[in-house]
């Protein structure tokens, strides 16, 4: 399998190259990507735990489907490539929420959040989710306070902006 680049950018989210998805997580180069927050007809979200292989934040749970954009596509075609990956979801209609930039010890990014309803299966992808589940936006609050070491930091702090932001 041919190796896969993404963007490298500045703090500005201008483009100054291309590396490996690999060195991108292993160097924590800034980068580009897109996060979908997929809610049921019940306005569910849905909630994935990470796979315990992992390198980025193993066993945790993350809210919203989504990763790094491949170099040359545009933030929806990525956004919609990861959630058809991660889901099984074809096709979607994307509705643009909101820019987020996250930084800790482990990854820097700047994403385009977005959000779709599905009705429909979900096929999880294989050696990347253990679990996953819906769970109101209530319920969510109350499990991100109770536990919030269980959540990937960068989800947890995506999923805040998106409660201040829908408040």
């Amino acid at each position: 399998m041919p190796e896969e680049y993404a963007y490298l950018i500045d703090e500005n989210n201008n483009v100054i190259g291309k590396a490996t998805k690999k060195d991108i997580i292993k160097k924590k180069l800034m980068h580009r990507g897109t996060t979908i927050y997929v809610f049921n007809q019940k306005g569910e979200i849905l909630i994935t735990q990470r796979a315990k292989k992992k390198m980025l934040y193993p066993g945790l749970f993350e809210i919203g489907q989504g990763g790094s954009m491949i170099y040359g596509e545009e933030y929806e075609e990525g956004a919609k490539r990861e959630l058809e990956e991660e889901t099984g979801i074809k096709n979607k209609k994307l509705e643009f929420l909101f820019d987020f930039f996250y930084s800790d010890d482990k990854v820097r990014f700047f994403a385009k959040t977005y959000k779709c309803t599905h009705s429909g299966k979900i096929r999880m992808q294989k050696g990347e989710v253990e679990d996953y589940f819906f769970v109101s936006i209530e319920k969510m609050k109350k499990m991100i306070e109770d536990n919030p070491e269980k959540f990937s930091p960068d989800s947890l702090a995506q999923f805040k902006e998106y409660i201040r932001l829908n408040n």
